[in-house]
């Protein structure tokens, strides 16, 4: 088939543009039907058209499971874990509007465990010497960035795992900045991120903790 023979959706039929649109092993599939898969679902050119059609049959059903669904607790706070308290069900979406966004209704008996994990980045601070070149300084300073996950590993048909971003933003550490006013700086650790009394770290580390041992404990 070449480059610029006309391609179709074999879900909807819409005729293709040249970009956004999934490859499968023997057909093509549009944007807004990609819209459609579950976004714990990846799908790629290892998948059929049939196993599209499968799954899209698994997403009508799901549809009736969230209008189904009453929320009975929440735990989060950026994409947030929704739970049907008295049915036994979670979903897990940064949406509120749950009738577009259609998030997976999962059995609580199917999570078969919790973890989560504490990703750091770190930044290079540099200044200028007398010609204005950037230079690091001696010894190097860094700033740090911090985002938390959250893994939920499932029993699906499709998917065995969900992990989510807990934080909206991430938690910024820079700890030469944070001791500038330090009188005494013997006794300060200038280098090292303090995150044992950084109140967003350690807020963001007990939500983990806490939606952890949610599922750990069932």
């Amino acid at each position: 088939m070449g480059l610029f023979t006309k391609k179709y959706c074999e879900f909807c039929g819409e005729k293709l543009g040249l970009f956004g649109n999934t490859t499968l092993k023997d057909g093509y599939m549009c944007k807004n039907c990609a819209r459609k898969v579950s976004q714990w679902y990846s799908v790629g050119k290892s998948n059929t058209v049939a196993d599209l059609y499968e799954h899209f049959m698994y997403r009508d059903e799901n549809k009736k499971k969230v209008e189904e669904f009453r929320v009975g607790a929440v735990l989060g706070e950026n994409t947030k874990i929704y739970v049907d308290t008295d049915a036994g069900k979670i979903m897990v979406t940064s949406s509120s509007d749950f009738a577009k966004s259609n998030p997976d209704v999962i059995d609580l008996a199917d999570v078969t465990s919790a973890a989560y994990e504490i990703k750091e980045d770190k930044t290079e601070l540099k200044t200028k010497d007398e010609k204005g070149n950037s230079i690091s300084y001696e010894p190097k300073r860094y700033e740090y960035r911090y985002d938390f996950y959250i893994t939920l590993y499932v029993k699906n048909p499709y998917f065995s795992t969900m992990r989510f971003k807990v934080n909206s933003s991430y938690v910024h550490i820079d700890p030469w900045a944070e001791t500038a006013n330090f009188v005494n700086y013997a006794f300060v650790d200038r280098y090292t991120p303090d995150t044992a009394n950084n109140e967003d770290f350690q807020a963001y580390k007990a939500m983990c903790e806490e939606i952890v041992n949610f599922f750990n404990g069932l």
